[in-house]
């Protein structure tokens, strides 16, 4: 679940997006309230939400892919 606080005034929005709850993680972002900016407002939550929908999906495949197998996962290391 994403938890995602907007705090509106006059001139400006506040965000700020509850990450991981048990480790308090959040990210925040500042909008002007501008039509312009509602639409990067809405932009910067999708990017937000896809972010942690394609670690998920790695997470997933990772997991699937060492019960398949029954294989220890073994990460690529870089030099």
């Amino acid at each position: 679940m994403n938890n995602i606080g907007i705090d509106i005034s006059k001139h400006k929005l506040d965000c700020l997006w509850l990450k991981d709850p048990q480790l308090n993680k959040v990210k925040t972002k500042v909008f002007k309230n501008t039509t312009d900016e509602h639409q990067r407002l809405g932009r910067w939550l999708l990017d937000q939400i896809q972010a942690l929908g394609a670690a998920m999906r790695k997470l997933v495949q990772i997991c699937f892919g060492v019960i398949n197998h029954q294989n220890e996962y073994y990460p690529l290391l870089k030099n």
